[in-house]
């Protein structure tokens, strides 16, 4: 080999590696960054759920057990991601209200009782 390309290919080796590097790295911000927005989404529909919640719970004589806002935050966060895949089917739907139900009961078993 010519020593005249060793410098040459060393430059475009370089230059390569330089533009994956930055290619990979716009990459995984924009994923983070669109988590991000999903996650602000959730909360804010998750606090908007609770606060619907409260108020029908408010009709009751009794009141009602209104759930953590943790559990509207988890649905939501799930039924962004599925619409963020593309995915979100009746079926994967039923799977995340099944899902749900589960950190509902959860939730159920580890409150205080009312008396």
């Amino acid at each position: 080999m010519n020593p005249i390309y060793v410098p040459l290919l060393s430059a475009l080796g370089g230059a390569i590696v330089g533009s994956l590097t930055s290619v990979a790295t716009i990459y995984f911000q924009a994923r983070i960054n669109e988590r991000g927005e999903r996650l602000k989404q959730a909360v804010q529909l998750a606090i908007e759920d609770h606060k619907a919640a409260i108020e029908v719970g408010k009709t009751y004589a009794h009141g009602a057990m209104i759930p953590p806002i943790t559990a509207f935050m988890h649905y939501h966060m799930e039924v962004l991601d599925a619409m963020a895949k593309e995915s979100l089917t009746t079926e994967v739907l039923h799977k995340i209200v099944e899902r749900n139900k589960t950190i509902l009961k959860a939730v159920e078993e580890v409150s205080p009782k009312r008396k």
